[in-house]
């Protein structure tokens, strides 16, 4: 019988049967030369496969036993579906060619695995075996390294010569710190030292390659500034960075976990910021009040993240100088004006409610601030505003407005209040969609109108626009109480998170497809237009946390299996009635 099957599909179907825990996880990284770009592993496939059965099931989605699909074609004889399936990137030998990718599959019998194929020639003097099939070619290795058999394509098959393969005695240095990730996840993948340099050099060539072919219009100028600030991210990333990671789970009642694991190198610039940042010692998310929400976040912060994250936006507002009108030396005072008000912030966190159908984005947003002191805290935020808007009145810039600064009350309470007009320029985009997003953004008077109100000795809570959120926050942060942080949707989704993060995010999918995206679309889309959008119920929220340790930081994004039934279940209604009206509009 004549097999057909592409390699696309051959490597899908390898990659893609992972599981937990691999047995013999030291195989294969010992199989991994130093000079690897990165690598790519899959764990127990038989597990993994009746992980996705049981996924399957769940959603109501017919999702094909990937083992069957193997039997199948053929190529299921002499696999060791119980152990690691690894994708190995190596540097291409040939100047301008593509990384080459080796895979390894784990065999029980070579020459079974061999026999997959329609025809098998052994190239003389190497243990390489040229074989045909699946309408393609492949040369296949499979002595002498560990129970895998070696799989690659024509333009790469040096990788397989015993130069390049061959069985350490120890997990090379650069992997030993990986062993854990690698192994304690269904599918897992780690961009080495050699692949981080790899990747930031093609970024740095790449973005320089876009700016250059932009035009000298003034949208154009301002993209370009910002690629030429990517760009220098990227530089120290190099120096910076020791190894990159990513990793998926298929965890109980069918959550998924995605995390990744940034490595730094010890004693630089980055590590040290990292090692500044510690955990708050009180709920993230304290003080937001209870209530239907669209996302919500929190997070820890030191003097030097502040300064740090203040040095990211002059940078980013130095690449775009033209844009804003400024020349150097404004910005220079702008940066040391602007550090007057970042210092004794120990925590902020913030939320979107779900708001009405004609309520402003900024109209329903509030953040509480977790500060040193204060009434200390707002004196010198005063100090700033005066100071900032008494120097841009001087300054002809199209971006940037002063501020109106004056004393308020809000419940009883001293306050301080701001007011911005906001510039034209921010929303780029023809009349009439312009207005209609100026109104989305910012109401029907187009400036953003906020407070400052200190709640308690350690607490400052800010609004916008919406004085009844305001006073809402300011009563939550005064009575203590669990408040937004205790909603059932979102207390379900913390507890699949770490304890310890130094930030927390949440976002509700029932209320960023209600508030956000149907209100956006609606905005920039042309009158009359179908949409297709779920009704989306209400489920717990997807969770985003990062977490830090002595010279690394892992993120961690959980999505609740809830969320992922409802989305499938709703974006099939969705299309149903967008087929109908299809027919409805197009029927004789």
């Amino acid at each position: 019988m004549t097999r057909r099957f592409t390699p696309v599909a051959l490597l899908t179907g390898c990659v893609l049967l992972a599981a937990s825990f691999a047995p013999a996880a030291e195989d294969y990284l010992k199989l991994v030369p130093d000079s690897a770009l990165g690598i790519f592993v899959v764990n127990d496939p038989s597990a993994l496969d009746t992980k996705l059965q049981s996924f399957g099931r769940q959603m109501q989605l017919p999702v094909p036993s990937l083992l069957a699909m193997l039997d199948r074609f053929g190529i299921r004889k002499g696999f060791d579906e119980k152990r690691a399936v690894a994708v190995v990137v190596l540097p291409s030998e040939m100047e301008g060619m593509p990384p080459a990718p080796i895979i390894f599959v784990p065999v029980t019998n070579s020459l079974a695995f061999l026999d997959s194929f329609e025809s098998v020639k052994k190239l003389p003097d190497e243990p390489v075996y040229e074989v045909s099939g699946f309408n393609t070619q492949f040369y296949v290795r499979v002595q002498n390294i560990g129970g895998y058999a070696a799989v690659t394509d024509q333009i790469h098959r040096e990788i397989l010569f015993e130069k390049n393969l061959k069985i350490s005695k120890e997990v090379p240095a650069n992997l030993t710190r990986w062993r854990q990730w690698l192994a304690g996840h269904d599918a897992a993948g780690v961009i080495l030292p050699p692949g981080i340099k790899f990747i930031s050099s093609k970024v740095q060539k790449g973005l320089q390659e876009m700016q250059s072919s932009l035009g000298n219009n003034e949208r154009m100028k301002s993209m370009a500034g910002k690629f030429d600030l990517y760009g220098k991210v990227f530089q120290p990333a190099e120096r910076e960075v020791a190894g990159w990671g990513f990793g998926l789970k298929v965890c109980k009642q069918n959550m998924l976990s995605v995390t990744s694991c940034t490595l730094l190198v010890p004693g630089g610039t980055w590590a040290n910021f990292v090692a500044q940042v510690q955990p708050a010692k009180e709920n993230l998310l304290a003080g937001l009040p209870d209530g239907p929400f669209t996302v919500a976040a929190g997070v820890a912060y030191s003097d030097e993240m502040m300064d740090a994250l203040m040095r990211f936006s002059m940078d980013l507002m130095r690449n775009m100088r033209e844009q804003y009108g400024l020349s150097k030396e404004q910005l220079d005072k702008i940066s040391e004006l602007s550090r007057e008000f970042t210092k004794g912030i120990r925590a902020k966190s913030m939320m979107m409610q779900a708001g009405r159908s004609d309520d402003s984005f900024y109209s329903n947003m509030v953040c509480v601030m977790r500060v040193d002191d204060s009434r200390e805290y707002i004196e010198r935020y005063e100090l700033y505003a005066k100071r900032y808007s008494e120097f841009l009145r001087g300054v002809d810039s199209p971006m940037l407005r002063p501020m109106e600064v004056e004393k308020s009350e809000v419940g009883g309470v001293a306050a301080l209040q701001l007011t911005i007009n906001v510039p034209q320029r921010f929303v780029d985009m023809p009349s009439p969609q312009k207005e209609k997003m100026m109104y989305l953004l910012y109401g029907p008077e187009k400036k953003i109108v906020s407070w400052f109100v200190p709640a308690d000795k350690h607490s400052v809570v800010r609004g916008y626009v919406n004085k009844e959120l305001l006073q809402r926050t300011i009563e939550a942060v005064k009575q203590g109480k669990p408040g937004l942080a205790g909603r059932s949707e979102l207390k379900k989704t913390a507890a699949l998170l770490p304890s310890d993060a130094v930030a927390v995010g949440y976002l509700s999918p029932s209320g960023m497809i209600d508030f956000l995206i149907k209100r956006i679309m609606s905005t920039t889309t042309p009158p009359g237009a179908v949409m297709p959008f779920p009704e989306f119920p209400q489920t717990p929220a997807i969770g985003f946390a990062v977490t830090t340790a002595p010279n690394e930081v892992q993120t961690h994004l959980v999505v609740p299996g809830e969320v992922i039934q409802a989305g499938i279940a709703g974006w099939q209604k969705a299309m149903t009635k967008y087929r109908r009206s299809l027919r409805d509009e197009f029927a004789p």
